[in-house]
């Protein structure tokens, strides 16, 4: 573990649970920036931005309770870390995090970060077992006299034509929920894969009883092994107490939905929406042609505007964040200098972004509307500058991302 900062008193410390809710503290994390970016406290700000820190509870060997922030980073962004920690510029930047969350009633004792922990990529991929396959049939898809789901003979024959595999079903005997198992069953991994992609997304959460978020939870799992996916862990804290007492960290998994560097990605299943669109208001007209030609390609799509409906009488700090972070498949960023001068535009990248530090990557999708280098995209981030190009180029290359086949 590395200490980032520490306000004073004793030196040793233990987490003993979960601090403030998610959306209590997205919100107090949002105006902290707020106070940062208006001190022009910039490397604060990049900190905080660009570590997904969560409160927790924490007390030490004289009983005192104190909250801490803590995050648990890839490896790459720990070292940095660790080789950084002395110097006087960092140890100022998180000194005035700590200081902006306690005037706003937070009080940080420490600021600390662990390594996330990954689990031993997988050299064995196995195909799905009966169990698999009967519980895909019968608690998630569901079966009607002995049709599978709302599968006709043609429709099933259809439904891998659509996923490009070269599988007739009329070549084999029985009811489409026969011919389905038959199908899964003899078919490799890789092709099995496709297959519950494709159920996935025929069959959404929420389009019978039987279609729950836990039950496609578990499909999503089967897709990973599949495609030998290892997922990294969350930063979620789970407290496990050791024979002598002293509390070690243990990630749990996130439903997975990223990969490891060098991966490939299982096609994300259950967001309510392909694209969200973040830009400065000023540029709401180049916006709106976008959301049209996206949706002309038959995306779906988070435009601000279209859900002002439900927006209204929310905070909109905590409706945003939840949009950006969990509902939307990527995310378009309209890079402008106007862009980064935007309360509400950081809120939506940050949470963006921190789903990219917890393994999605590639989700934050770049596209500068002038020649503007913003500070917190890597130069060697790969970006379409919109400013030399057009919103067709753009729509055609985001078809061929999200539909490879």
């Amino acid at each position: 573990m590395i200490v980032l900062h520490h306000s004073g008193g004793a030196s040793d410390f233990r987490i003993v649970g979960l601090g403030d809710s998610p959306d209590t503290f997205a919100t107090l994390k949002y105006n902290v920036l707020r106070l940062l970016r208006s001190r022009a406290q910039h490397a604060a700000v990049k900190m905080l931005e660009s570590i997904p820190f969560e409160p927790l509870e924490a007390t030490n060997h004289f009983g005192d309770v104190f909250s801490i922030l803590h995050a648990s980073i890839p490896l790459v962004a720990y070292e940095r870390l660790r080789v950084e920690q002395e110097t006087d510029e960092l140890r100022t930047s998180f000194q005035q995090v700590a200081e902006a969350f306690g005037e706003l009633g937070f009080h940080i004792r420490f600021i600390a970060a662990n390594l996330q922990l990954e689990s031993e990529p997988a050299t064995n991929v196995t195909g799905l077992t009966g169990l698999e396959i009967n519980k895909l049939v019968n608690r998630y898809i569901g079966v009607s006299g002995g049709y599978l789901g709302d599968f006709s003979y043609r429709t099933h024959h259809d439904f891998y034509v659509e996923l490009d595999l070269d599988i007739d079903p009329y070549n084999y005997d029985g009811t489409t929920r026969e011919r389905f198992i038959k199908i899964l069953s003899k078919s490799t991994s890789a092709v099995q894969a496709r297959i519950l992609d494709g159920i996935l997304n025929r069959f959404p959460v929420g389009s019978s009883e039987l279609r729950t978020q836990a039950q496609r939870d578990e499909v999503v799992g089967w897709i990973a092994r599949l495609k030998g996916v290892t997922f990294p862990r969350s930063s979620t804290i789970t407290q496990q107490l050791n024979a002598d007492g002293r509390t070690a960290l243990a990630g749990e998994y996130d439903s997975p939905s990223g990969s490891t560097s060098g991966k490939t990605l299982p096609v994300p299943q259950g967001f309510r929406f392909d694209f969200g669109l973040s830009f400065a208001g000023s540029d709401r007209d180049l916006a709106r042609q976008l959301r049209d030609g996206l949706r002309n390609a038959e995306f779906q799509v988070f435009f601000d505007e279209d859900y002002e409906h439900e927006m209204i009488g929310h905070d909109g700090s905590i409706y945003l964040r939840n949009v950006y972070s969990r509902e939307c498949r990527f995310c378009i960023v309209l890079i402008s200098r106007d862009y980064d001068q935007r309360d509400w535009t950081n809120l939506e990248r940050e949470a963006v972004q921190a789903r990219e530090l917890r393994g999605e990557r590639g989700i934050l999708i770049p596209v500068p509307i002038e020649d503007y280098q913003p500070p917190w995209l890597p130069e060697t981030r790969i970006r379409f500058d919109l400013w030399k190009r057009s919103i067709p180029e753009l729509v055609v290359l985001l078809t061929k991302r999200c539909r490879p086949n």
